[in-house]
């Protein structure tokens, strides 16, 4: 199993908290300073291909 960066862990932590939304919801429950808009949609994309 891979082990997440920092920065992977709190994108990831913040849809697990959330449940199902935008990328604007996630967004709102990160603290500062917030990744870009693209940089944490790209992540979630990422990660969670990843985990089909």
């Amino acid at each position: 199993m891979e082990k997440l960066s920092v920065q992977e862990e709190e994108a990831m932590q913040a849809v697990w908290q959330h449940g199902e939304g935008f990328i604007k919801d996630f967004l709102d429950t990160i603290a500062e300073p917030k990744p870009p808009y693209t940089t944490l949609a790209s992540t979630i994309k990422t990660r969670s291909a990843s985990r089909l």
